[in-house]
């Protein structure tokens, strides 16, 4: 019985190591389609998105695509997921710098309301 729930849990481990369990995605994929293409698309999508910020997306997005290709030559799975989650951090608060950014020219751009 002991073997039976052994060589399950391995076989689980190993499944969760080549993709989410719930999404089918392999974590890499996931990290850059999922999470950060759509915040980017988001922003993209934006009427009166500035063409200067628009290239600053594009190379963040880049960038980052770069930079999680990276984090998938890790062995240990806990460590492919740490880097990850650092690599998707920094370009998400680089996105996010670029949304407030835009978000401060419209407020410039704005007519003062009395």
């Amino acid at each position: 019985m002991k073997l039976v729930i052994v060589f399950v849990c391995a076989l689980a481990f190993t499944q969760a190591q080549n993709s989410f369990v719930f999404t089918g995605y392999p974590p890499v994929q996931f990290f850059n389609d999922v999470i950060l293409q759509s915040q980017a698309q988001k922003l993209l999508a934006t009427p009166g998105f500035p063409l200067d910020l628009h290239q600053r997306v594009e190379e963040i997005l880049t960038n980052s695509e770069e930079e999680i290709k990276n984090c998938d030559n890790t062995i240990p799975f806990w460590f492919t997921m740490r880097c990850l989650s650092l690599a998707v951090k920094k370009s998400s608060n680089q996105l996010k710098e670029i949304e407030n950014e835009f978000n401060a020219r419209l407020a410039a751009a704005a007519p003062p309301t009395a």
